[in-house]
């Protein structure tokens, strides 16, 4: 059975709790293994991930009650690209009524209507992947024309449609040997565009 939600300061609290007594506060749930990128350093859309079950939103809810149980999470939605999902937003409420949902996407497929949908869902960060400066040669990582010029336009859209000051956008960077110069022009963009930057380390297979 599903539990009632858990208001927003009791989660935070009950987080609080968690978080100083060492347990544990953050899971990543992968909701499907579909990406419309081909990225160098991504193996979820070659072969071997083919065909593998989408997470359904009843299993969600089951998910996110399970992990109430620990305490509250940040839950961390992975795709490869979370919003080819067709419930993606049904998933994200079900998590938000325990939990503190976050995705990264690609920003691709960002649209105004989308980014309301998740913001409303209860998203509390959404992260746009961008690794290098240049366009041409973050749309040769991507393997998809255009990657760039859509990625800065979703960080502009999901800025602009959140629902309140707590939900965060960030542009987030893969730190790899070819793009360590980028990330000074990257942060500058940034800060232009009042969002934050993230930087994490490549975990080769």
């Amino acid at each position: 059975m599903t539990r009632r939600p858990t208001t927003h300061w009791a989660r935070k609290l009950r987080y609080a709790w968690s978080f100083v007594a060492g347990r544990i506060v953050h899971v990543n749930l992968q909701v499907l293994y579909d990406c419309n990128c081909r990225c160098r350093i991504c193996d979820f859309w070659r072969g071997a991930y083919a065909n593998r079950p989408r997470l359904s939103v009843e299993q969600a809810g089951t998910v996110a009650d399970k992990l109430n149980e620990i305490g509250p999470q940040i839950i961390s939605i992975g795709g490869d690209e979370p919003l080819l999902h067709p419930e993606l937003e049904a998933i994200a409420r079900a998590l938000a009524r325990h939990h503190f949902p976050v995705l990264i996407t690609n920003g691709t497929l960002v649209t105004p209507g989308k980014a309301r949908a998740l913001w409303s869902a209860g998203m509390m960060e959404i992260s746009v992947s961008v690794d290098y400066a240049s366009a041409r040669r973050h749309d040769a990582q991507r393997g998809l024309p255009g990657a760039f010029d859509q990625a800065l336009k979703a960080l502009e859209i999901l800025h602009a449609t959140r629902c309140h000051a707590e939900q965060r956008v960030h542009m987030i960077s893969v730190l790899m040997d070819d793009n360590l110069d980028d990330a000074e022009p990257l942060i500058e963009q940034c800060e232009g565009m009042g969002i934050t930057y993230l930087l994490t380390l490549c975990s080769p297979g």
